[in-house]
């Protein structure tokens, strides 16, 4: 037998509640106060009656909201096939209503037959596990233990056969077939007495069948007006019926219309779901491109905080061509601080010489013609010498005499040799006061201002030089004059000396003439120096041997290269300071100079590779929080995308068309329920309703036929005085009353020989059906129950115990040491699992015979988990043969059951 299904109209915490779809091994799972007690109690309460209010602290499970209290089962494998018992408080005296597959209905007072024999106790017994049961064995007496155990475990089968054994006594009590003493005999014989009595006394009088006749006609109306009566009222009660049902018959053709009406079988189970969970989805998403949206427009705040960036990245290429010849300007500017002071160094040398050799800017360097003229007059001079030399030689040896003359003509010649050098020049250091003050004013600024430090100690240098540098000042020359007089001096000596020295005379006038040709050929020399621009105390040898013009000309070419590459590097660094002049304006640094800025452009380009630098990172986030906003866009789109293929398959167009269809599926959910609901208590009334389809109309009928059903009950009372009137004469006639009476008499011995005959009938089928349905199978059946209960026990206690002994002296068991214990001996939690392998190995062996369901309420709550682990195998192998309900807090049974096998209460 097998529970199929489960509707609750009322009962405790559950009100319409259905059940269905399970398996062999159904497991019931939710926390206290889910109902599980609750569905325990309503399928022992469809089985065997509601629980009495008469009983202290008993739970009757009434429910609080008013619904109907009751509900009903629908069963397999019973004896009739599929049944639904049907149980609901107050009514039919609360009786279950059976109804079997073809229809039809009957009351039952007792379900025992249809449960295969099995009462309320034995059901208790032997397929209920709860544990206050498993509890109620500390509370057996150590003697009684063995007579309990023994009792409700091994001989459970022995349970049915007494049962079949108290209905064969009772039945043997009450009728033998060769007996005279049991009390059905006793009446049998009795009615046959009577019998023959009520035959003699029928044929006292002639009138007595005209009476009898009359009055069976009289009766034969009477039941032809009960067949009318009842036929009136049994279509008052298919009237009341129809309009009782007519309510849920228009509103389960309405909730056909309204099913029809919506399809929603294109819309998948899990829409909604799949629909939140894309909303779900597309929040988050939301939730975080907002967020990225903040933090981007904070990152653009923060890379528009770079002021120089778009300038810079404008000019980036200016910028990096300026800094690509920073290396070679600050040679440039290196270059032009050596050149400044090559430059002054060489001027300085210039001057110097120019001032050292009294040269002008005038003289010019030698030509070929020049050095001949000067290689002449240099000749004539050498030769015009040489005379002189070998006159004045004669002289001195001409004027031996005159050693006096000759010593001042000597001194005066020597005089003349004297005066032909230039007289020396003297230096004189000019100490400038106004140059030292600019010198150390210089210095000051230099201290004070370090970016042009540079400049201002060049200059204060400069000064300092220029104070120091010599300058020539030459003395008034009077060589022609000393010459002149020298020579005059000399005339006049020879003069004085022509009287001593004639002889001289012609020496002297030679000489006189030679020294004129050599004045004239001096003072062309001189004339010459003075037409080249010499100065007066250079000689034509000199100039010859020294040429003063050309080493001039090398120095001043000298200097000219130093300026023209001075000049060349101050336009470079020009061009340089030039290209720059986009930085000074828009950093406003016009006033500095090519120098100072130069100093400042390091620090600059420095300043903007850096704010660069952040500025590409802040680009680079940017670039991220754009890219990652791109993906969130996508997943956006994506869900997007979805919602519109959901929308589509769903076939609307917008989401309150998609929600509205979603609210009409779960809607029809509930309208189906109610529907199916509706049908089931409409279900067998079809024809009925279909009969009376108008409420309105059957409330007439029904008015009508109320009218008829009086005027029958009218014509009813009528035929029953005249039949009260035939049965007096009819007592009249019979002498004494002695007829009546024998009939009475023998009305009421056939009333309780009928049921005595029913009842002995009764127990007679119900013993043999037992005795014959358990014979089959006894005298096999014992040692399959032992052999399991041993495997089971073994099993429960991990292989402690080994053997259950069965005994004329009662029941025990072996322990792997092969020690014997009493049950009283034996631990509770020993005892609860020997309690347990005992009822599974009778509930396994005797499913041939009654497999009812076995409910199990945490039954096995105070074992540890591996026994639970082991009881749950022993549940699976058990659940082969019969149907087991398993309800239970432990979430750990999810580990140990499948899905389909596990329905979750809550």
């Amino acid at each position: 037998m097998k529970i199929e299904k489960i509707e609750i109209y009322g009962y405790g915490k559950w009100t319409q509640k259905s059940f269905s779809n399970f398996q062999e091994m159904q497991v019931f799972l939710g926390q206290n106060e889910a109902g599980k007690s609750t569905l325990a109690s309503f399928i022992h309460t469809m089985f065997f009656g509601f629980p009495s209010r008469r009983k202290k602290d008993t739970n009757t499970y009434e429910p609080k909201k008013g619904e109907r209290y009751g509900g009903r089962l629908t069963l397999s494998g019973t004896r009739y096939g599929k049944v639904t018992i049907e149980r609901i408080k107050n009514r039919d005296r609360d009786r279950a209503t059976l109804t079997h597959e073809n229809g039809s209905q009957e009351v039952v007072e007792n379900l025992s037959r249809y449960l295969l024999g099995v009462d309320r106790s034995t059901y208790d017994d032997l397929y209920t596990f709860q544990i206050d049961r498993l509890l109620n064995l500390r509370d057996v007496k150590k003697e009684e233990l063995n007579r309990y155990l023994l009792g409700v475990g091994t001989s459970g089968s022995e349970l049915l056969l007494n049962v079949a054994d108290s209905y064969q006594k009772d039945a043997l009590k009450s009728f033998k077939p060769s007996g005279r003493r049991p009390e059905l005999n006793q009446k049998l014989i009795q009615a046959e007495e009577l019998w023959a009595k009520l035959q003699v006394a029928k044929q006292k009088n002639d009138n007595y069948q005209t009476f009898l006749l009359q009055a069976a006609k009289i009766k034969e109306k009477l039941e032809m007006n009960q067949d009318s009566l009842t036929h009136l009222e049994e279509e008052n009660r298919s009237l009341s019926e129809a309009i009782r049902l007519n309510d849920y018959y228009q509103e389960w053709l309405q909730l056909n219309k309204i099913i029809e009406a919506v399809d929603t079988s294109f819309l998948p189970a899990d829409a909604a779901k799949r629909w939140e969970r894309l909303q779900t989805q597309m929040s988050d998403d939301f939730k975080k491109m907002s967020a990225l949206n903040a933090y981007l427009q904070e990152e653009k705040k923060h890379y528009a905080s770079f002021e120089h960036l778009e300038w810079y990245q404008t000019h980036q290429p200016e910028w990096q061509s300026l800094k690509n010849e920073v290396n070679k300007v600050s040679n440039l500017f290196t270059k032009e601080y050596a050149l400044t002071n090559q430059l002054h160094q060489e001027e300085a040398d210039l001057v110097a010489y120019k001032r050292q050799h009294g040269l002008g800017d005038e003289i010019s360097i030698l030509d070929a013609d020049q050095e001949a003229e000067i290689k002449q007059l240099l000749e004539e001079e050498e030769h015009l010498q040489a005379d002189i030399n070998l006159v004045s030689q004669g002289i001195a040896q001409s004027d031996a005499e005159l050693e006096t003359l000759e010593k001042r003509i000597k001194e005066v010649e020597g005089n003349q040799e004297n005066g032909k050098n230039r007289p020396q020049e003297t230096k004189k250091i000019r100490k400038q006061p106004i140059l030292w003050g600019l010198a150390l004013l210089a210095l000051l600024v230099a201290f004070m201002y370090p970016d042009l430090r540079i400049y201002t100690i060049a200059v204060a240098v400069f000064m300092i030089v220029l104070s120091v540098l010599p300058v020539k000042e030459k003395t008034p020359t009077e060589a022609y004059i000393a010459q002149e007089t020298l020579a005059s001096r000399l005339r006049d000596l020879k003069e004085d000396e022509e009287a001593a020295q004639e002889r001289l005379l012609h020496y002297l006038n030679d000489q006189e003439r030679l020294e004129m040709e050599q004045s004239q050929v001096r003072q062309s020399q001189k004339s010459w120096l003075e037409a080249a621009h010499y100065p007066s105390d250079f000689s034509l040898r000199r100039i010859l041997e020294e040429n003063p013009a050309a080493h001039l000309d090398r120095l001043e070419r000298k200097l000219t290269q130093t300026v023209t590459q001075l000049e060349e590097t101050e336009l470079a660094i020009v061009d340089w300071y030039t290209r720059t002049a986009f930085i000074r304006k828009h950093f406003q640094l016009e006033y500095l100079d090519s120098k100072a800025f130069f100093e400042r452009f390091a620090d600059l380009y420095g300043r903007l590779e850096i704010e660069g630098t952040k500025a590409k990172n802040s680009a680079e986030k940017i670039s991220d929080l754009k890219a990652e906003q791109q993906e969130i866009q996508k997943q956006l789109d994506a869900n997007h995308e979805k919602r519109n293929e959901l929308l589509e398959n769903a076939h609307v167009s917008n989401e309150a068309e998609f929600y509205q269809l979603i609210q009409a599926k779960e809607d029809q959910v509930k309208q189906k329920q109610r529907r199916d609901f509706l049908a089931e208590q409409l279900e067998g009334k079809e024809a009925l309703l279909a009969r009376y389809p108008d409420k309105k109309r059957a409330i007439n009928k029904l008015e009508t036929n109320k009218e008829k059903l009086l005027a029958l009950q009218t014509k009813r009372t009528q035929m029953q005085e005249e039949e009260v009137s035939l049965r007096h004469e009819i007592l009249v006639l019979e002498e004494g009353g002695t007829y009546s009476s024998l009939l009475q008499e023998y009305a009421i011995l056939e009333t309780e020989l009928r049921e005595m005959i029913i009842d002995w009938g009764k127990k007679m089928v119900a013993a043999e059906w037992l005795e014959n349905t358990l014979r089959h199978g006894k005298e096999n059946r014992l040692p399959m129950i032992l052999e399991d209960m041993n495997d089971y026990f073994s099993r429960l206690t991990q292989a402690a115990y080994k053997q259950i002994i069965f005994q004329k002296s009662g029941l025990k068991i072996r322990h792997q040491d092969n020690t014997v214990y009493e049950p009283f001996e034996l631990s509770q939690g020993t005892i609860e699992q020997l309690y347990i392998a005992m009822r599974f190995a009778f509930i396994k062996n005797t499913a041939d015979i009654a497999n009812l369901p076995i409910l199990i309420d945490d039954g096995f709550v105070n074992f540890d988990q591996e026994r639970k682990n082991t009881v749950y195998q022993l549940l699976n192998e058990l659940s082969e043969t019969v149907q087991v309900f398993f309800f239970t807090f432990d979430q750990r049974i999810r580990e140990k059951f499948s899905e389909d096998e596990i329905s979750m209460l809550n």
